[in-house]
Formats: structure tokens, sequence, C-alpha cells
């Protein structure tokens, strides 16, 4: 289990020039440390270097300094979705802790992790208590990540469900995403 922080610039070195960074990576770490970012950068770096990336980012949305909601993005088509809020101002999305999902945009979204096989780089941002409590959410990404249908796949998940991905990926490697000592926030 690999504990180190690694920038996705780093990370992507050793996927091109080695081939070496294969398999199910976990990218886990407190909330609103950059564990998105992260893998938002890693992707840009890949598509910059003619790699086909897949999956699905989810960039928080702020208003007045406070997360309000996420977006959903799919990284082969670029497609932009609002995605969850943090009302309750739409009581028939699908509550999960103190947000509401957009059914629709997570029925598109399965839709489209289906057209991810196959891709050198996978990002599923992130799995979490729907997947593995629920058995909801991004189960289609779930599928891919069992298939193993792709060259490297980075998959973001919680501190606390980390024991769950272990059991299920017992080989996947773990990269924890800490705040920079640097970092005001």
């Amino acid at each position: 289990m690999n504990n180190t922080p690694i920038s996705p610039a780093s990370m992507l070195a050793k996927v091109i020039k080695k081939k070496a960074i294969e398999g199910i990576w976990l990218i886990s770490g407190e909330r609103q440390v950059g564990k998105t970012t992260w893998c938002s950068s890693l992707a840009r770096q890949a598509k910059a270097a003619g790699w086909k990336v897949g999956g699905l980012i989810t960039p928080a949305v702020f208003s007045g300094g406070e997360k309000v909601g996420f977006d959903l993005i799919d990284l082969l088509s670029n497609v932009q979705y609002h995605f969850g809020v943090s009302d309750s101002a739409h009581p028939d999305w699908i509550k999960i802790g103190d947000w509401r999902l957009n059914p629709e945009v997570l029925a598109w979204a399965n839709q489209q992790l289906k057209h991810c096989r196959g891709c050198e780089l996978f990002i599923l941002d992130e799995l979490g208590p729907l997947e593995f409590k629920h058995n909801q959410g991004f189960h289609e990404g779930m599928k891919l990540l069992d298939d193993k249908a792709f060259h490297a796949a980075f998959v973001v998940i919680r501190p606390e469900l980390l024991p769950l991905a272990r059991d299920r990926w017992p080989q996947a490697g773990v990269i924890e995403i800490r705040k920079e000592t640097n970092d005001p926030g």
C-alpha cells in the first residue's frame, strides 16, 4: 500500500514512461483536500499526452465560500451536468447524507460509464455509500473496475470506506491526498 503523496504529473510520468502503473489505484483523503482537483489534473495531462481517458469527475459547486452542490463531468465527451444539491429543493431526488442527487443525471452517467471499457486511463470520482452500502449509484463503474476493463484506474474513495474498497479490490494501491503544509486552507 502506497500512502506517499504523489503529484498527478509524477503519476502520469510513471504511467506513460514505464507502463508500470496499472490496475486500480484508490485515491483517498479527508474532505476538501483536493482529490477531485488531483484527478482532474491527471485526466488533463493524460489527454494532452494522447491517452484515451474515460470516467467521471464530480467537482464541487460553491456559493459564498460554502459547498452547495456538485456537478458531474463525463471525461470522454466533456459533457457536464449539475448533479447534486445540498438542500431539499428536490425531494424526489436520491437522498444520500446531506445531499440530493439528480436520478436522471445518475442514469445518464451509468450509460456513459459503459463507453469507458478499454480506456487507457479510467477515473471515477467518487464511489461512496450508494455504491458500497446500497448497491446503487455508479454501478456501471463498479462493474468496469471488477472486470479490470482498462489499463489504469484511479478511483476516489472516502477514508471511512477504504476497508470496503480494499476488500473488493485487494490488489489496489492507495494514494492518500493531503493538504500541503503551505496551503492556507
